[in-house]
């Protein structure tokens, strides 16, 4: 009421007892606890002519999470590329704006709880973010994850060429398994999976890829093997 003047505490304590020296008096405040903890603040009235209100309680749940915004991978989490993180918030009503590249998500962030990682491999991956509820944002939460080196691509033995005779293909990786294919198709893990040399006795594209055991895939490898023109038949001549 105008003229009124507010009395409280933050700590759950009486406003009306006179000798409580947590009382203050005024109509803005600043919540802040502990993450998960809660905070009581039981306020009442006074005006002139007037007998004094009842006390009001007001009961706020703080969140879990640092800046109110937690990630379903833990930061520092070793991931592939495509990996998506889904940002949450406890705190009431509130949405989430996040960057990726290393800005104030506050100045700069996106709306959405979807990020996808996509980065150098063996490179890291910063996902900043930030719950806002009723215009306020909260404290900045950052999320850094390493991102998974992939596999060196397989190599060849013969590497490509001309054949003039059926050839045994040896392909080799520092990855735990090799898929091909022999039909110039882009091999997958449900591929061949290479467990001996290869007969090449025709015109082949060979394509492989090498998957760690960890499951990151490499790039793909491509070898060509071209059959060599048969010779001309043998023909006889006759001489008197």
């Amino acid at each position: 009421a105008e003229g009124a003047t507010i009395y409280y505490t933050m700590d759950g304590s009486d406003p009306t007892d006179h000798t409580n020296g947590a009382v203050m008096s005024g109509n803005t405040l600043t919540l802040n606890g502990e993450e998960g903890g809660q905070l009581t603040i039981k306020a009442y009235a006074m005006a002139e002519d007037k007998s004094q209100s009842e006390v009001a309680t007001y009961t706020y749940q703080f969140s879990q999470n640092a800046g109110g915004v937690t990630a379903s991978i833990e930061s520092g989490s070793l991931v592939s590329n495509g990996t998506k993180v889904n940002l949450m918030s406890d705190v009431s009503d509130a949405e989430i704006y996040y960057t990726t590249n290393g800005s104030s998500p506050i100045e700069n962030g996106r709306k959405g709880t979807i990020v996808e990682i996509n980065g150098t491999p063996g490179g890291s991956f910063t996902v900043k973010a930030v719950a806002v509820a009723n215009n306020t944002p909260g404290t900045v939460a950052t999320f850094i994850y390493k991102i998974k080196e992939r596999p060196t691509e397989p190599t060849a033995s013969p590497s490509g060429g001309t054949l003039t005779v059926a050839t045994r293909v040896s392909l080799s990786s520092s990855a735990e398994n090799i898929y091909y294919t022999t039909d110039g198709t882009e091999p997958t893990k449900s591929s061949a999976l290479y467990s001996e040399p290869i007969l090449i006795n025709r015109t082949t594209i060979l394509k492989a890829i090498a998957v760690s055991e960890d499951g990151e895939v490499s790039e793909v490898s491509t070898f060509v093997y071209t059959a060599a023109e048969k010779a001309a038949t043998v023909e006889s001549t006759e001489e008197d």
